[in-house]
C-alpha cells in the first residue's frame, strides 16, 4: 500500500505540482525568449497555453510530452510564427534538422524577419533587425575639457621658468576668452601676444584653435605648424594640428598628427579620445577601444565621454556585457540623455529581456518624443512579447516620423 500510495503521488508530482511550480518560474525552452511573456487573454486560441505546456515539458526532460505540446501550439494556429519558430528551435536540439528547417521555411513564408526577432541568427542578427545609428550617440571633448590640457602645460612652463609674467596674463586671458567662445577678443590678444613674443609657440597654437573653431582650417594648419617649428615637443600643437587634418578629412594626416602628440605625450588623454573616434571612422573599433582603456586607466571616472564612447564601441563589436556596463555608468551621470536609453534598450533587447527594454524605449521616448528609432524598436519589443496592439501602434508612429524601415516591416508584422 505504501508503495502504492508513493507511486500516485509521484504521478501527481510530475503531472501537476511540478508543472505548476515551473509556470511559476517563468521558464521556457532554450534561448527563444527568457520570461514569461504569454499575456492569455489576448489570444483567442490556445496557442499560448500549449507553448506553456511545451516550455514546462522541456524543463522537466520530457522530450516526449514537448513536442506534443508544441506540435499541438501549431495545430491550434498554423500560422503563429512563434509556435513554428518555437518547434523548428526544439526540432534542431533534437537532431530532426530536416522537419526543423521545414518549421523554419514556413516561418520564414509568413515573416522573413521573425527569425532575427526571435534570436534564431543570434544577438548579431537581432542588433541588424534593430533601429540602431551609433553615430549619433558618439560624444566629441568639449571645448572646456580641451583647453584645461594648457593649463598643465603652462604649470610646466612657470616651473621651467620659461614663461614670462606678461605673456602668462595674455595666454590665460585669450583661453578664457575662447572657452567663453568670445573669439574676436581673443583673436586680438592673440596679435598682442605675438607682436610682443614672436617666438611664442603657444601663441601661435592658440592662434590655430581659433582658426579651426571659425572653419579657417587651412590658416589653422600653417598656425600649428608654425608652432611645432618653433618648439618641436609641444604636444598640444600637434594633436590640434591632427584635428585640423581631419576637419579637412586627411585621415592619414591626422592620425600620424595624433600618433605624434602621444609618443610625446603619453598622458595626453585628448589626443587618445580623438584618436579613437578617428580610428572608429575607418573602421578600426578594436584600437579605438584600446585607446579608450587607456584613457579609462588614467583617468577613470573623470573621463564619462570615454565610458559612453567605448560602451557604444563594444556593442559594435558584439562585446554586449561590456557594452551594458559601460553605457550604464554613462546613464548613471547623463540622466537626461535620451540617446543612452535608446542604447541601453538595444542591449536589453539583445539579452532576450524584452520588457527591460520596453521600459528604456519609454524612457527614451519620454525625453525625445520624435525618436523615431525608439518607437520601432520597442514595437519589435512589444512583438516579443506577443503585444500584437502596441507593437503595430508603435510601427505606425515610427513611420509617421519618417522612419522608412518601419513603413515596409508593417506589412510583415500587422497584417490581420
Amino acid at each position: 500500500m505504501k508503495k502504492a500510495a508513493f507511486k500516485r503521488f509521484t504521478t501527481l508530482l510530475t503531472a501537476v505540482i511540478l508543472p505548476v511550480f515551473v509556470f511559476s518560474q517563468g521558464m521556457q525552452i532554450g534561448p527563444l525568449l527568457y520570461e514569461n511573456v504569454y499575456p492569455l487573454q489576448s489570444f483567442g486560441d490556445d496557442t499560448p497555453r500549449h507553448l506553456m505546456l511545451a516550455q514546462t515539458y522541456y524543463q522537466l526532460f520530457d522530450q516526449e510530452r514537448t513536442m506534443f505540446a508544441l506540435n499541438n501550439a501549431v495545430l491550434h494556429n498554423p500560422n503563429s510564427v512563434h509556435a513554428l519558430l518555437k518547434r523548428s528551435q526544439f526540432k534542431e536540439m533534437i537532431g530532426l534538422k530536416t522537419e526543423a528547417a521545414e518549421d523554419l521555411r514556413r516561418a520564414n513564408s509568413l515573416n522573413p524577419y521573425a527569425g532575427l526577432l526571435y534570436g534564431m541568427n543570434g544577438q548579431q542578427g537581432m542588433m541588424s533587425l534593430l533601429a540602431f545609428q551609433p553615430k549619433s550617440g558618439y560624444r566629441e571633448l568639449s571645448t572646456e575639457r580641451r583647453l584645461g590640457y594648457y593649463f598643465d602645460f603652462l604649470y610646466e612652463k612657470i616651473c621651467e621658468g620659461s614663461i614670462e609674467e606678461m605673456e602668462l596674463d595674455l595666454v590665460e586671458t585669450i583661453i578664457d576668452d575662447i572657452e567663453t567662445n568670445q573669439l574676436e577678443e581673443a583673436l586680438s590678444l592673440v596679435g598682442v601676444l605675438l607682436n610682443m613674443y614672436p617666438n611664442s609657440a603657444i601663441g601661435y597654437d592658440l592662434k590655430g584653435v581659433i582658426q579651426l573653431k571659425t572653419g579657417l582650417l587651412e590658416n589653422a594648419h600653417e598656425s600649428f605648424q608654425k608652432a611645432v617649428e618653433l618648439q618641436p615637443d609641444f604636444a598640444i600643437a600637434w594633436y590640434n594640428m591632427g584635428r585640423a587634418a581631419l576637419a579637412k578629412r586627411e585621415i592619414e594626416r591626422a592620425q600620424r598628427y595624433f600618433d605624434e602628440a602621444i609618443l610625446l605625450r603619453s598622458d595626453l588623454t585628448m589626443a587618445y579620445f580623438d584618436r579613437a573616434l578617428l580610428r572608429k571612422s575607418v573602421g578600426d573599433a578594436e584600437g579605438a577601444v584600446a585607446d579608450y582603456d587607456r584613457i579609462i586607466k588614467m583617468k577613470g571616472d573623470n573621463y564619462l565621454e570615454a565610458f559612453l564612447n567605448r560602451g557604444l564601441t563594444r556593442k559594435m563589436l558584439g562585446d554586449f556585457n561590456g557594452a551594458l556596463s559601460d553605457i550604464n555608468k554613462a546613464i548613471n551621470n547623463y540622466p537626461e540623455d535620451a540617446m543612452l536609453y535608446k542604447n541601453r534598450g538595444n542591449l536589453y533587447f539583445m539579452f532576450n529581456q524584452p520588457r527591460q527594454a520596453i521600459e528604456d524605449y519609454t524612457k527614451a521616448l519620454d525625453l525625445d518624443p520624435k525618436l523615431a528609432g525608439a518607437f520601432f524598436n520597442r514595437g519589435l519589443a512589444n512583438f516579443i512579447i506577443q503585444d500584437t496592439n502596441k507593437g503595430c501602434a508603435d510601427l505606425n508612429e515610427a513611420a509617421s516620423l519618417g522612419y522608412e524601415k518601419a513603413a515596409y516591416k508593417l506589412s510583415y508584422f500587422c497584417t490581420q
